[in-house]
């Protein structure tokens, strides 16, 4: 750890993401000093950064210790993102499926994409006592927060790219 060359906006201390215990002692120091047991909560985005430093072996003792010292011994809410695009990961969000208390998982809707609507869905899949159901929900973000999409909207936007893809088609066959 050490100074930063450039003061930004936000960020507190600056920590390796090859210097796993580093960070897990920054965070707790940081809750410590702000007086955090029992509230807040603790975001990590991505786990991704310390694939890139270390191996899956070693993100899991990360994440199990981030449980056991923030979550557990804290009492404070640990959210940490993980964006699966290469096998390594996609076998550390495996991993993690089995470690970790809550998953929830987002992608673009892939049917919906192909017709050019980017379509946000999230899915529980798993939520430690809490009932979940496996599926997907679609959702937006706005300026107030995340919202539900409004089902009539999206069909008319559907209902809209397929009139424009069939007129295509059939300008095309003539």
């Amino acid at each position: 750890m050490g100074p930063l060359k450039k003061s930004i906006k936000g960020v507190v201390r600056e920590v390796k993401p090859e210097e796993p215990d580093k960070i897990l002692y920054t965070i707790n120091e940081l809750l410590e000093d702000r007086k955090l047991d029992g509230r807040g909560c603790v975001i990590i985005d991505s786990l991704n950064e310390l694939m890139f430093k270390l191996d899956v072996t070693q993100v899991l003792e990360f994440v199990k210790s981030v449980r056991a010292i923030i979550s557990k011994g804290r009492r404070v809410a640990a959210f940490l993102t993980l964006h699966t695009t290469t096998d390594a990961l996609a076998e550390l969000r495996a991993h993690l499926e089995y470690l970790v208390d809550g998953l929830i998982e987002t992608r673009i809707e892939p049917n919906l994409q192909e017709m050019g609507i980017p379509l946000k869905q999230l899915m529980v899949k798993k939520m430690r006592g809490v009932p979940t159901n496996p599926l997907w929900i679609p959702y937006v973000i706005v300026s107030d927060g995340i919202k539900l999409v409004d089902q009539s909207k999206l069909a008319a936007l559907v209902k809209a790219r397929l009139k424009e893809a069939i007129s295509g088609f059939q300008q095309g066959a003539t």
